[in-house]
């Protein structure tokens, strides 16, 4: 499986070539940050001032867990992949 993101211009997904739906402003700006800070871990906590700079909703730490969810399932490929000597 591959995927890649394309982040100059319309941010794009796209798994094993082909173009997965990321979803709305929440998804999409949780995704950018953490493009942005691929290879160290980020906290809800950074997470949630990048995209709240001005303050956060009550709900934020549950809008943000649902949010990866969502792109952690877009990540995934839409058939399972075949084993060798399957048929």
């Amino acid at each position: 499986m591959s995927v890649e993101f394309a982040v100059l211009g319309p941010l794009q997904v796209r798994v094993d070539g082909r173009e997965q739906a990321v979803g709305g402003f929440t998804r999409r700006a949780a995704l950018a940050f953490l493009l942005l800070n691929a290879g160290r871990v980020v906290s809800i906590s950074e997470l949630t001032e990048a995209l709240w700079p001005d303050g956060h909703p009550p709900t934020a730490r549950g809008i943000l867990l649902n949010a990866v969810s969502a792109l952690r399932k877009a990540g995934r490929p839409t058939t399972a992949p075949r084993r060798c000597g399957s048929s």
